[in-house]
């Protein structure tokens, strides 16, 4: 009977220690030996709260106290990030390659799925712009080309986007694309 109270004694304060908390759980294939860090996005700087060395499973879990407002955060494996936001103790898990770590699914938040797609419609952006930044010529035919290739990647930008900042103007999927320190890659 003793050994019974004593084993319900631990799970229960195990359970307690994390009541309070938010959770992100996941799988990072492909990138056994590597570190993955859990870091904090704020207005003026980013914060790293944990770190984990991956072994071949891959599995890591990061746990954080429940913060009164919501918060966005990151995951950062070599200099590729997953961006993401918390508003409760919900638990948040992510599937990913260490190959290719910003081609993920998210699950436990629809929010992170919108976070998601923003994020993605911005890296493709992104690698648009430093195409067409790489390709410099003097030629009217080259300036020509690279204003109609700007003008599509911010059309397809928009497409994304937009829909999701005018369905819902106050979730922080809206938010991702104005905030310069969420979207550094």
């Amino acid at each position: 009977m003793k050994k019974y109270l004593y084993l319900l004694t631990v799970i229960v304060t195990f359970s307690a220690c994390h009541r309070n908390d938010f959770t992100v759980t996941g799988n990072v294939s492909d990138a056994e030996g590597k570190t993955l860090y859990f870091e904090a996005t704020q207005i003026d700087k980013i914060v790293t709260l944990d770190s984990i060395k991956l072994k071949s499973d891959g599995k890591f879990t990061f746990y954080a106290p429940k913060t009164e407002f919501p918060e966005f955060y990151r995951l950062r494996l070599d200099s590729s990030y997953i961006h993401f936001a918390i508003d409760s103790t919900e638990t948040v898990t992510f599937q990913t390659s260490g190959k290719s770590f910003t081609d993920y699914s998210v699950e436990g938040s629809e929010e992170n799925k919108q976070i998601q797609e923003v994020s993605k419609a911005g890296s493709l952006l992104k690698n648009e712009v430093d195409k067409i930044l790489s390709n410099t010529g003097t030629s009217d035919s080259i300036r020509i080309a690279n204003a109609k290739r700007l003008l599509n990647a911010l059309d397809q930008y928009k497409k994304t986007t937009l829909p999701i900042i005018y369905g819902n103007p106050k979730s922080k999927a809206a938010y991702l694309p104005f905030s310069s320190k969420l979207t550094e890659t």
